[in-house]
């Protein structure tokens, strides 16, 4: 295996580290609680507060997918979608009030945000799991 090959694989590993990890943060997180208050209690916050990584990953996985031409449109289409949601919900959040707590965390405004942010930890997860086929597809190859 050349070191090209081997430098693109490496890549993708860390790309998809990067996007799955806070998603399994989120669901490791609750287990004490849970244990301890038999409350199931999940922050699926983390991943928007932890962007900077998420974001990282979502842009190794982009240029991997770009460089070899496997998934790239899907990839590239999810990427823009999680960018979007990310700084959508952000935005509304700010406009209307909900992030600085001067309007109340209630009604459509509220339910958009939120609505956003789930969208977006499901963004982050397809994302990696095509991450996870990319890397399968590029063990086959080589």
């Amino acid at each position: 295996m050349k070191f090209k090959e081997q430098a693109i694989i490496i890549t993708t590993i860390i790309a998809i580290f990067l996007l799955l990890a806070p998603i399994v943060f989120m669901f490791i997180t609750p287990i004490p609680m849970l244990i301890t208050q038999q409350k199931l209690m999940i922050d699926f916050l983390i991943p928007l507060e932890v962007f900077p990584i998420v974001f990282t990953g979502a842009g190794l996985l982009t240029l991997i997918a770009c460089k070899t031409d496997i998934y790239k449109r899907k990839v590239c289409t999810l990427v823009i979608l999680m960018i979007v949601m990310f700084f959508g919900g952000q935005y509304l959040a700010v406009v209307t009030g909900i992030a600085d707590g001067s309007a109340s965390a209630a009604g459509l405004a509220f339910i958009v945000v939120v609505l956003t942010t789930i969208a977006y930890d499901v963004l982050t997860f397809i994302t990696g799991i095509y991450g996870l086929r990319i890397y399968k597809l590029l063990k086959v190859t080589t």
